[in-house]
């Protein structure tokens, strides 16, 4: 199952159900719980909510899934049993015995007699795995076809790799050459752009851009998207760092710097290198022309 949206709308076709729309979705459901599913009473979320947080982090661990709190299935009858705690508390609940904290698209209230039925979507994690620790359990869970079973070593392993993957930000770095004609100058007609997207899934922050002038190439940067700081190398070549001043969010892309060879500069070639927190490092070489 792929979402962009979530659970709640997946499953029932709507933002904000009613709770009869949920009753009878649990209701016609052939499994009373599923790979992406899981029915939980109300006692579940009273303390130290150990079901709950291992449903959630469970579902956070492997593809998400959406928890009911309020509600259950017996011998194919539908039982409501209301939550007294509001939503901060549930919420605090989850947050207290899941390391580190799940994040969570959305904790739905309903009203339900005597308190409230709540719908937990809960979306695959971009930092697994979580653990629960709850009644003094250390463990690691992942979600089976119909319940929350534990993570093997190898399983717990392969989630931390992945999660060092997610965690950084993977900034594509192009060069684009300005086309020749117009009404621009000779010089402009020489300049590059570059160019920073963000193709990860975190924001890429305090960005880096380094400009080394190799052989005898030499330029000018300019930039409008932070602060340059310009350098003189060992044969008068040059050097320029630029330190962007927001972070790249995820899918953001922006004309970093204008890069102009100086007038006397001949063949020779550029290096530039991006780094900054959460970033992957890259870097591309540009050949100036003579």
């Amino acid at each position: 199952m792929s979402l962009n949206n979530g659970f709640i709308l997946e499953f029932f076709k709507r933002e904000r159900p009613a709770l009869d729309d949920v009753v009878d979705f649990v209701f016609k459901s052939g499994d009373d719980e599923n790979r992406f599913l899981e029915l939980k009473a109300a006692q579940a979320i009273r303390r130290p909510a150990k079901p709950v947080c291992k449903a959630v982090s469970s579902f956070a661990n492997t593809e998400g899934g959406l928890v009911i709190l309020g509600l259950i299935k017996e011998h194919g009858e539908v039982l409501v049993t209301p939550v007294e705690e509001d939503r901060e508390t549930v919420e605090a609940r989850i947050e207290a015995k899941i390391a580190p904290m799940v994040r969570i698209d959305q904790i739905l209230p309903l009203p339900a007699e005597h308190g409230h039925v709540y719908l937990i979507d809960v979306p695959r994690s971009d930092n697994p795995p979580h653990m629960l620790m709850a009644e003094g359990i250390r463990k690691y869970y992942r979600r089976d076809i119909f319940k929350s079973v534990p993570m093997s070593h190898s399983e717990v392993e392969a989630a931390f790799l992945r999660r060092g993957l997610l965690s950084k930000a993977n900034v594509e770095l192009l060069v684009d050459r300005a086309q020749a004609g117009g009404s621009r100058t000779e010089e402009e007609d020489r300049s590059l752009r570059i160019i920073l997207g963000n193709l990860g899934n975190i924001p890429a922050e305090s960005i880096s851009v380094y400009f080394e002038g190799v052989g005898a190439a030499r330029f000018q940067l300019k930039s409008q998207f932070g602060q340059i700081k310009t350098f003189r190398l060992p044969g008068n070549l040059s050097a320029a760092r630029l330190l962007l001043t927001n972070p790249l969010f995820p899918q953001e892309r922006i004309p970093a710097a204008v890069l102009t060879p100086k007038a006397d500069s001949t063949a020779g070639r550029i290096n530039v290198h991006v780094n900054g927190r959460n970033v992957v490092p890259t870097h591309v070489s540009v050949a100036l022309h003579g």
